[in-house]
């Protein structure tokens, strides 16, 4: 758990969202175990007064994030909006001294009442900010970079015309360079969406990301050389890999070639020409 929550906070990645997710799953039993291991032969008093503090540290954190610091505010401190992470057991402990001050005349204070208090409050904390964010309904808002009209309509026709037991390579987000480009090379559209085997799509997601293996970097070059600047030995070379097809998109060329030209017309036929996308089939 502690792992999780540290590579969560320090290196907030979408990849450490994921780890982050597991961590909080086992959080969520212990944490029940934990309560009730502590509470069970609490007096009535004590768990009134431990009951207070949750709802307290619930409709504080909702108030304070809802009307002090919202997303905006937070998104500038240091860590980003990772700082919630943060915030949240700083709350607690703010919030536990408190409880412990007023109630020390009332509730004898011992060890496993702090840590249940303790406890508690980071529940209420999560909760509070839980509650407010589920009742906030965000826009969708559609975005062609991560699957275009032009993409599903093209990728509709590889699924009904290419033979399932091809191969297709393409140079669509895929980054030719040691640093990683403007843009993330994760996506499996291609694949996902056409069930079709492709010699190299979203290599961060197929390794891990940087630096790459070289029988990863090894194709990427040549896809993207091949939709750049066509030659007998880049095709030679998709024809050792068994490659049938190639999903090209101008978009991701840099060489300056001019698509409508055809400079492919040596090696391959333009089987589908969809805006931006040119399906290739070689020959």
């Amino acid at each position: 758990m502690i792992a999780g929550l540290a590579r969560f906070v320090f290196d907030g990645g979408s990849a450490e969202q994921y780890f982050l997710n597991s961590s909080l799953i086992f959080g969520a039993i212990l944490t029940g175990c934990s309560v009730f291991h502590l509470t069970s032969n609490a007096a009535k008093n004590v768990q009134n007064g431990l009951l207070l503090l949750f709802c307290s540290t619930t409709l504080f954190s909702a108030l304070l994030f809802h009307f002090v610091l919202d997303k905006s505010e937070v998104s500038q401190f240091p860590l980003g909006t990772n700082l919630q992470i943060l915030l949240s057991p700083t709350i607690a402990f703010l919030t536990v001294a408190c409880f412990i001050l007023i109630q020390r005349n009332r509730l004898a204070v011992t060890h496993n009442l702090i840590a249940v208090s303790v406890i508690l409050s980071v529940i209420g904390v999560s909760t509070g900010i839980y509650s407010l964010r589920a009742i906030e309904h965000d826009k969708y808002s559609f975005t062609e970079t991560v699957a275009s009209t032009t993409d599903l309509s093209s990728l509709d026709w590889v699924r009904s015309n290419v033979s399932d037991n091809d191969i297709l390579a393409t140079n669509r987000f895929l980054c030719n360079q040691d640093i990683a480009c403007d843009y993330d090379d994760s996506s499996f559209l291609i694949s996902a969406v056409s069930g079709r085997r492709v010699l190299i799509e979203g290599p961060r997601f197929v390794v891990g990301g940087r630096p790459y293996p070289d029988w990863v970097t090894d194709r990427i070059k040549l896809s993207v050389a091949f939709a750049n600047a066509p030659t007998d030995a880049l095709f030679a070379e998709l024809q050792r890999f068994n490659v049938k097809w190639f999903y090209l998109d101008t978009h991701f060329i840099t060489s300056g070639i001019d698509p409508l030209t055809n400079p492919w017309g040596k090696w391959a036929t333009v089987a589908v020409h969809n805006s931006n996308i040119f399906v290739l089939k070689l020959r």
